[in-house]
């Protein structure tokens, strides 16, 4: 490890350059965190739709529809879920 840093939100941040993180590992984590990464402008609507459902009308386990997109700008400008807070 040659840089890891303690952010503003007291987390751990060790940083790697997208060119060395494996391929499989980058098209895995899409997968994972946002089917339609590719088929969205950032805001995935029809994920919206269950996410509103299960959370407030059923009232069951809160699931989230973000995008790796939020995400990041959540991440990036400090930006804290209203959800929570």
């Amino acid at each position: 490890m040659l840089r890891i840093s303690l952010a503003h939100d007291d987390k751990y941040r060790l940083y790697t350059p997208i060119d060395d993180i494996a391929e499989h590992l980058q098209r895995a984590t899409i997968l994972y965190e946002d089917q339609n990464y590719y088929a969205h402008s950032g805001v995935d609507y029809l994920a919206l739709l269950p996410a509103f459902w299960q959370t407030y009308v059923l009232q069951e386990r809160r699931i989230g529809a973000s995008t790796i997109v939020m995400q990041v700008a959540r991440l990036r400008w400090n930006i804290l879920s209203w959800i929570g807070y």
